[in-house]
């Protein structure tokens, strides 16, 4: 687990880059560069789990089943929960005011380190 501070600071330098490359939204899936930037990153399973950052906010679109897990990891961050039985198309009301992005970007396989 990180500090809240060098989450911010973290979440701050993606925005930054974000803005430079003309990007509105970005989405990160658990992986490396997931755990780099909330200081923790749930365990990959078939279940949608993606941080979603914009210029002025963010959230974590995670399955109930791990959402107390990630409360407790990054209690500032909001968290957009769903069920098993309902899956995650329910939440989509809430997924659409984060922000309605004109460019997004994602690279799943390049990870986040102090370069950003």
């Amino acid at each position: 687990m990180i500090a809240a501070a060098t989450r911010v600071q973290r979440l701050d330098a993606l925005r930054t880059q974000m803005k430079r490359a003309g990007i509105d939204l970005t989405a990160v899936a658990p992986s490396d560069s997931l755990r780099y930037l909330l200081g923790f990153a749930p365990k990959y399973d078939e279940r949608a789990c993606v941080l979603l950052v914009t210029a002025t906010g963010g959230c974590v679109v995670m399955p109930d089943l791990n959402a107390d897990q990630a409360a407790a990891e990054v209690p500032e961050l909001e968290l957009v929960r769903w069920s098993d039985d309902a899956g995650p198309e329910t939440r989509s009301a809430r997924l659409a005011q984060v922000g309605a992005p004109r460019r997004g970007g994602s690279r799943p396989t390049r990870r986040c380190g102090p370069t950003i």
